[in-house]
């Protein structure tokens, strides 16, 4: 169905927090265009709207950028990158390799077929879910970025 111009994916459909879905990422300078190339993504958050015009559900969808490239360390601090790194969190996840989630590129895109293609042999964009304990460290990660935040804040004022 299209929804604001895109093929919207059914609103049951839509991926929980702390899946792993595949995601043309916009690159910054073209927000809300699917970016060139699928990138798995961690969903942060969804939540679910009707259009105005015709009252047409669909679902947006929160989510961090996702690479495998170590470079992302170099230009990012530790508590902006949460890493999916050992053997059974990769297979859990449905990440064939080390990922790295930046968590201050974020974006919320709408959950359709532009965004989130359905990769491989899967039949949706969800790649897989984190595992218990990650979604415990990075419930830890966030907790180490507010408290950056509010004292950074404190600093400035």
């Amino acid at each position: 169905m299209k929804v604001l111009g895109l093929s919207a994916y059914a609103v049951t459909s839509a991926p929980n927090a702390y899946d792993i879905v595949s995601v043309a990422f916009p690159y910054q300078e073209n927000r809300g265009e699917p970016g060139p190339k699928c990138r798995p993504g961690l969903v942060l958050s969804k939540s679910v709207h009707k259009e105005s015009g015709t009252g047409a559900p669909y679902a947006t969808i929160q989510v961090a950028y996702g690479t495998s490239s170590l470079k992302v360390r170099e230009r990012y601090p530790p508590w902006d990158i949460f890493e999916v790194h050992n053997y059974v969190a990769l297979q859990q996840s449905g990440l064939c390799q080390n990922t790295c989630f930046v968590l201050n590129r974020i974006q919320k895109l709408m959950w359709c077929e532009e965004f989130f293609p359905v990769i491989g042999d899967l039949e949706t964009p969800i790649m897989g879910h984190l595992p218990h304990e990650h979604i415990i460290s990075l419930s830890k990660l966030k907790e180490v970025r507010d408290g950056i935040r509010l004292e950074l804040e404190a600093k400035s004022q």
